[in-house]
């Protein structure tokens, strides 16, 4: 269970997963440049994705396997998942 103020965690390990997925699939990786300026927020967890898969290419979906749920203690967090 992840309890996550504000929705970051669940963010990297969602986007995680999509990421080895996609690598697997076409070697293709995130691309920091595709957050607009004001996401300063997605720049920061795609260049880490982009950094980690290579290392660790099944890192987040091991992880994701394990989580049984997510609980967002805020309403900040909530709005990201609309």
């Amino acid at each position: 269970m992840i309890v996550d103020d504000g929705g970051d965690l669940t963010l990297l390990i969602h986007w995680g997963v999509d990421a080895e997925n996609e690598y697997e699939k076409s070697g293709q990786l995130p691309d920091p440049s595709t957050a607009l300026s004001h996401e300063k927020d997605k720049h920061e967890v795609l260049k880490l994705l982009r950094e980690h898969v290579p290392k660790k290419p099944s890192f987040f979906r091991n992880l994701a396997k394990h989580i049984t749920g997510t609980s967002e203690e805020t309403t900040t967090g909530v709005h990201r998942f609309e």
